[in-house]
């Protein structure tokens, strides 16, 4: 139930955005709890109604709440995120304090952990997937270069845009890859032009543009309903073209699980 109201009120945060529901979120918690660890008539309730908001505020702290926003999760994402904190919390809580046999005490603790852990160590992946799919309902394409000599570092989203951050195995080179859709106003030479990083922008072939900047070099071209953008501070101007014909079709799992 204090998943539940968590997650209510995190969506009426999000259209208010009023700072008071999140105090309302964290400070609600401790009466809320203890009224319901006394209807449950739960041993060492006021331990758990104290212990299990705590848990949640520690809960949103590591998790950076309220930076997380609804385009990087989703509607539904965000929801479940924010149940999963309430549900956990006292979970976590509960095992602590409900009587019982030793062992048994240590194997609740030890897989709550074990989950936490695993949901931590996570959190990009889980992050990456919901961003995704928020950006392909959006019409943004889910395409990605083929690079052997890179792995996918990380992947972010936001403002219709999917950025991947590659690194090269032997010398862990950077390459930034963006792709927004394709429209009438978003050609590669206006994305060139109007960037604040790039000072100087050429056309290499059709469709097909150069930017120099003081720190980066971007190759900006179309790809199907994309426009791309491959950039990188070592990467030379052959290299950020010959990745370009490399773009393909992926899935939202292959974004996810980097």
């Amino acid at each position: 139930m204090i998943g539940l109201a968590e997650a209510a009120l995190a969506d009426y945060m999000v259209e208010t955005d009023d700072p008071r529901v999140f105090l309302l979120m964290v400070l609600g918690a401790f009466p809320a709890s203890m009224l319901l660890c006394l209807w449950g008539r739960l041993p060492h309730g006021w331990l758990i109604s104290v212990l299990g908001p705590v848990s949640v505020i520690a809960c949103f702290a590591a998790a950076q709440i309220p930076g997380m926003h609804y385009e990087v999760l989703g509607e539904w994402g965000s929801r479940l995120f924010y149940m999963s904190i309430g549900a956990g919390a006292f979970a976590f809580a509960a095992a602590l304090m409900t009587p019982m046999r030793l062992a048994r005490r240590l194997s609740a603790l030890a897989m709550i952990a074990v989950i936490g852990a695993t949901a931590w160590m996570g959190r990009s992946n889980v992050a990456a997937l919901f961003g995704a799919q928020a950006m392909a309902a959006e019409g943004v394409p889910l395409i990605a270069p083929d690079l052997p000599e890179y792995r996918l570092a990380d992947v972010t989203t936001g403002d219709q845009t999917i950025a991947l951050w590659y690194e090269r195995r032997r010398d862990r080179a950077d390459l930034l890859v963006s792709i927004d859709q394709r429209n009438d106003w978003t050609t590669p030479e206006r994305d060139c032009q109007s960037s604040s990083e790039l000072r100087v922008c050429r056309e290499v072939s059709a469709e097909v543009w150069i930017g120099t900047g003081e720190a980066r070099t971007s190759m900006i071209a179309t790809r199907g309903d994309a426009l791309v953008e491959v950039s990188s501070g070592t990467a030379t101007e052959a290299e950020l073209l010959a990745v370009l014909p490399t773009f393909r079709p992926v899935e939202i799992w292959e974004l996810a699980w980097h």
